[in-house]
């Protein structure tokens, strides 16, 4: 393309070349993120917190293990698996699952020798890579190891298998009213404020539509337990609107979760290439964009380099 003019060239003769189609979508005067723009903070009404199922596990050294589910499974994984340790006859850590009687519980064969092969987050990995056990979904579980459970743990203390338990399913509050949508179609955040003791692992619910003005909705990620400072999390799907947003109860009342969007902006077609080029400010951007793509309409996204101000054009020019 001609600096020029709007016309493609080419130098190419005699060669056959497949239709191509070129798409330019500008955004005028691309507002800045903003973290309150769809809800401004709200506290809770609902009072029924949700409370993670966890299981917890010891080794011959009494150091301990605590497996937790996502707060947000609340009830439902309780009494459903069970986690045991057991030592290997090598230096090799493993997880497997049991098979009938025992296809709820999920053994933990530690290292026979170096404990560094035992860690906490090493387990983690192996648990989430189970997928789902006994009809759970663990592929979000989280480890959590005593003091010296790293550099410790190389057998078991028995054989017991513990089952998760004391999750609690909690509450939502479900607004609809005093929503704002975004500018255009951008990836939804959340933040979490207030008294920091208040705040918990919990994940807000956003409802509404797409570009093309078809329903979605997506489970942000979770907040971090006891922060009330830089606790932002961000969605993967670009929404055009919001219509609903379900508020789930945190620990204490007054945590607060403000609702707004990010400078990720949803793409208009479903793309499957990446040969994008962005203009910002009417000027090319010399390194390319984070481009998500996928055959949801939702999670073709990009974020681009320059910073959205709400003064400057972003034109982005894609082959579709």
């Amino acid at each position: 393309m001609s600096r020029l003019d709007s016309y493609l060239r080419t130098d190419a003769r005699d060669v056959k070349v497949e239709a191509m189609s070129v798409a330019r979508y500008k955004i005028a005067n691309a507002a800045a993120a903003d973290a309150d723009g769809v809800m401004t903070a709200t506290k809770r009404t609902s009072t029924t917190a949700w409370v993670a199922s966890y299981a917890t596990l010891t080794n011959s050294t009494s150091d301990t293990l605590t497996i937790s589910a996502p707060a947000m499974m609340g009830a439902k994984p309780n009494g459903k698996v069970k986690f045991k340790l057991a030592t290997s006859l090598d230096d090799t850590m493993s997880v497997t699952v049991g098979t009938g009687e025992d296809a709820d519980t999920v053994t933990i064969t530690l290292a026979k020798t170096t404990a560094s092969n035992n860690t906490a987050a090493k387990i983690q990995a192996a648990i989430r890579a189970l997928g789902t056990v006994n009809g759970i979904d663990v592929s979000g579980f989280n480890c959590a190891g005593s003091q010296d459970w790293d550099t410790q743990a190389v057998a078991k203390a028995d054989d017991n298998a513990v089952a998760l338990a004391d999750g609690v399913t909690g509450d939502y509050d479900e607004i609809t009213e005093g929503l704002s949508n975004p500018p255009e179609p951008r990836t939804i955040t959340a933040t979490a404020g207030g008294t920091a003791g208040d705040v918990a692992n919990v994940a807000v619910y956003i409802y509404g539509t797409d570009f093309d003005d078809q329903p979605i909705e997506e489970e942000l990620p979770y907040f971090t337990a006891n922060s009330a400072t830089s606790n932002v999390v961000t969605g993967t799907k670009a929404f055009k609107t919001i219509t609903k947003v379900l508020l789930p109860a945190h620990d204490g009342a007054d945590a607060t979760t403000s609702i707004g969007f990010s400078d990720v902006f949803g793409l208009p077609f479903k793309l499957d290439n990446k040969m994008i080029r962005v203009a910002f400010d009417g000027a090319w951007e010399a390194t390319a964009p984070t481009i998500s793509i996928s055959d949801t309409l939702s999670l073709n996204t990009i974020d681009i380099v320059g910073t959205p101000d709400g003064e400057k054009d972003v034109e982005i020019i894609m082959l579709v």
